[in-house]
């Protein structure tokens, strides 16, 4: 069982990765590929239509030449057009954001300029849950877990939005001992309590995998069980909500179910090494049991 607990970690690694921020910057990926869409190029051809045009006059304007700038990596052109949008619209938060993460780190690294405009974004926009999602990410970037707690349950206070109650798991369940020492809360509780409400704002399979195995780790079967069968309904085929529910069973003794479980699991991906383990130990644990009732 322990690890499983370590593979689902690793699970929630990728979902850290994939999950992580509501998207105000993204504009594009380039990923290998040979004679495809060429972002940087239409990037720079948008700007000069955007100067063809002549709409210095609009804050939106400025705006989009900002992100256009920032995605071709040209932050000096990218600051000067969002304090200009920012001249024209004092409560433009998504200028001010996006100032904040190009002073997090590269050429014009500055920690204190990049709170300051998130500050300032919280400020003129404290409903909008995407504020305090990039201001979080601040602090996760200097490992200052406690501020991004902190800061992120200042932002369900005021918005009840899911992607924060999942965005405070993410960084309560990547905060090593050395910060959950310092905690004036209950860490799974927590936890719990997060997954559960975005639950009931959209029931989506992540948000039931991770509260299955914050249950599992608290040998909460029954309501870990629960959880793991409302992945399984979603997506028959999730193996490590199988082996979560086959962990599930094997927390409860119930050995043949959870060799069951594994079996299933291997035939869905026969090179899973987690369900050869865990079968393996199943196995072995099953032997144990029978032994032990015997005497």
């Amino acid at each position: 069982m322990k690890k499983l607990l370590l593979l689902i970690s690793c699970a929630f690694s990728v979902l850290l990765l994939s999950d992580w921020s509501y998207g105000t910057t993204t504009v594009g990926v380039q990923a290998g590929l040979v004679d495809g869409f060429d972002v940087s190029r239409a990037n720079e051809e948008a700007v000069k239509v955007l100067d063809a045009a002549q709409l210095d006059n609009n804050f939106n304007v400025h705006y989009i030449r900002g992100v256009l700038y920032r995605a071709q990596s040209n932050d000096k052109k990218a600051i000067e057009e969002l304090l200009e949008a920012i001249k024209m619209k004092a409560d433009h938060y998504q200028s001010y954001l996006l100032l904040g993460q190009i002073y997090i780190s590269g050429k014009y690294k500055d920690i204190s300029k990049a709170a300051e405009y998130f500050g300032i974004a919280r400020k003129v926009a404290p409903k909008e849950p995407v504020v305090y999602t990039e201001s979080a990410l601040l602090y996760v970037y200097t490992k200052d877990m406690l501020n991004a707690i902190a800061l992120l349950e200042e932002g369900i206070g005021k918005t009840d939005a899911e992607s924060l109650y999942y965005n405070q798991t993410i960084v309560l369940m990547s905060s090593d001992d050395s910060v959950t020492k310092k905690f004036d809360f209950n860490k799974n509780g927590r936890i719990i309590r997060n997954l559960e409400r975005a639950i009931e704002l959209s029931p989506k399979t992540p948000y039931y995998f991770l509260l299955g195995a914050v249950y599992l780790e608290e040998n909460a079967y029954d309501k870990a069980e629960k959880a793991f069968n409302s992945v399984l309904k979603q997506e028959p085929k999730y193996v490590l909500a199988i082996l979560g529910l086959a962990s599930v069973y094997e927390g409860r003794h119930e050995y043949e179910k959870a060799i069951g479980l594994a079996k299933e699991a291997l035939k869905i991906d026969p090179g899973n090494k987690a369900a050869q383990s865990e079968l393996k130990e199943y196995e072995e644990g099953f032997e144990k049991w029978k032994r032990e009732k015997k005497n």
